[in-house]
């Protein structure tokens, strides 16, 4: 719990951006949400969307934190969000082996393997939303 508190910590000094925003009016939480997750926004995955996907977008991204060793996501899992490292690294496991090892530059995964953090991960995860 202190190391996932410490992590935290040292990537955004205490500060729950979700928390402060959440009485600015739309328009400005849209604004700060997209530069905030400019970096993310600007990968080829998103090079198609228009800046209203994008805007939407960014006010349902959220930092997620890991430690070493935390399972993302398991063989068989529904996926329930993308998961986009932006430091640290995990390992994509199949049957105890190690296929890859991801991190900022490589970060996505398959359905058919394990994904677990290699080192502490500090991530931008866009969670998914079942349709009925």
């Amino acid at each position: 719990m202190l190391e996932c508190f410490q992590t935290t910590w040292s990537v955004n000094n205490g500060i729950d951006v979700s928390e402060l925003l959440k009485d600015f009016p739309d328009e400005l939480r849209a604004d700060i949400a997209m530069h905030l997750n400019k970096e993310l926004l600007q990968l080829p995955l998103f090079e198609s969307a228009s800046r209203g996907c994008l805007r939407s977008l960014s006010l349902i991204i959220k930092t997620s934190f890991c430690a070493p060793g935390e399972f993302l996501i398991r063989q068989g899992d529904a996926l329930q969000a993308i998961y986009f490292v932006c430091s640290g690294s995990m390992e994509v496991l199949k049957d105890n082996t190690v296929l890859a090892i991801l991190g900022k530059e490589t970060s996505h995964t398959h359905a058919h393997t394990h994904a677990h953090t290699h080192t502490h991960v500090v991530g931008k995860v866009i969670h998914g939303h079942v349709m009925k």
